[in-house]
């Protein structure tokens, strides 16, 4: 165990830091906030799924179809995160249709791929469809001028980490696949840290961004 805590360091610590925003979520009794809700319940079900993926790496046992069940589950709890907060009803139709769009390729790579290996192109697929929620997001709230404060406003700060996270992890999730498949160049492996750099970024923004918000 501590000689994969030390070989991957990152990688375990991220998993760890899932705990501060749920921590200040339930400091905040967020958690039954109607949006963010949604957020909550998705962080309680990264920390089980990503617990339960370190204990199988520690014991060198295939963990990937965990991963591909939190790429399942995790969209649908952004999904319906976003749904939640959209005001305007053809942005809450564009996340129906992207959220229809996705399942039909992921059920395509469980099929083509198996569940025991990286997704071909959900993980992808599930990055842009996220950094198109934000996008949204972010042109409905200046458009609107609803929210005098910014940097008051949790989801403000939710949404900034998950473009942060999700822009990182677009270029690299097609790499997985190909490491998975084809034994790829292991200089490769350099690249696949950031996302989990990236992810505790994102995470302590949200932990930051609930403290600090009304």
């Amino acid at each position: 165990m501590i000689s994969y805590f030390y070989k991957y360091p990152i990688e375990s610590i991220a998993v760890f830091v899932t705990l501060f925003p749920i921590s200040a979520m339930l400091f905040r009794m967020d958690y039954k906030h109607t949006t963010l809700k949604y957020l909550f319940w998705c962080l309680i079900f990264k920390f089980i799924i990503e617990s339960l993926m370190l204990y199988m790496a520690i014991h060198k046992q295939n963990n990937l179809f965990l991963y591909n069940a939190y790429v399942c589950v995790s969209y649908a709890f952004f999904a319906r995160m976003f749904y939640s907060a959209f005001d305007l009803n053809v942005y809450k139709k564009v996340v129906i249709w992207c959220s229809l769009l996705f399942y039909c390729v992921l059920i395509y790579d469980w099929v083509y791929v198996g569940l025991e290996q990286s997704l071909m192109v959900s993980g992808t697929f599930q990055c842009l469809m996220i950094i198109l929620f934000v996008i949204m997001f972010f042109l409905e709230i200046t458009a609107s001028l609803k929210i005098r404060n910014l940097l008051r406003y949790s989801l403000f700060w939710v949404c900034s980490g998950l473009l942060v996270y999700y822009c990182s992890l677009t270029f690299v999730s097609p790499l997985f696949n190909m490491l998975d498949r084809w034994d790829g160049p292991r200089d490769f492996e350099i690249l696949l840290m950031l996302p989990a750099v990236f992810e505790c970024f994102y995470l302590m923004t949200i932990f930051f961004g609930i403290l600090v918000s009304d």
